[in-house]
């Protein structure tokens, strides 16, 4: 029995658990001066709320394995002739689309401006308005059938956020430089 003990206590100290040798017993303990961990910290917290929120939006999305293949047909088939496009009309794209994004609503002057950005960076790219307009057309198909609801856009952005903020705090410099 005593050979048994020793042997559960072998691998536990192979596994990172102290020996406590008070009284024969090994029982894992922190190390000395260091407090033991009491959960999850805070970015493995927001990564798991993130992964349970997109679950939950799945769970009620009816996007089809042939939808998802419509969509990525339609982008193979873009670039496979697409060129680079322009970086300006990529800038005016991302500016606008910072713009769309930073109320959480989208107007109808910021979607028409979104929709002209993204026209620019499409025919700096060599693609042409059919193969946009079936890209489209199967993206919103796809939309459509995952019920994605303004209201999960919001939680996603925030969960991101969370995420890319505790990531900024955690960085070594961030507690330096204060």
């Amino acid at each position: 029995m005593r050979q048994f003990v020793t042997g559960l206590c072998f691998a536990g100290l192979l596994l990172g658990a102290p020996l406590n040798s008070e009284r024969g017993q090994c029982r894992a303990e922190p190390p000395r001066g260091e407090r033991p961990k009491t959960g999850p910290n805070p970015q493995q917290q927001n990564l798991a709320k993130l992964k349970s929120d997109l679950t939950a939006i799945r769970e009620k999305s009816e996007v089809t394995k042939a939808q998802k293949q419509a969509v990525a047909q339609d982008l193979q088939a873009i670039f496979a002739v697409a060129n680079r496009p322009s970086p300006e009309s990529v800038q005016k794209l991302a500016d606008d689309l910072t713009q769309a994004l930073s109320d959480g609503k989208i107007t109808t002057a910021e979607s028409l401006a979104l929709t002209q950005a993204i026209s620019a960076v499409l025919a700096s790219a060599n693609i042409s308005q059919e193969a946009a307009q079936k890209l489209k057309a199967d993206v919103q198909t796809l939309l459509k059938a995952s019920h994605l609801t303004p209201a999960d856009i919001q939680t996603l952005q925030q969960d991101i956020q969370a995420i890319l903020q505790t990531a900024q705090e955690n960085r070594p410099n961030a507690k330096t430089k204060k």
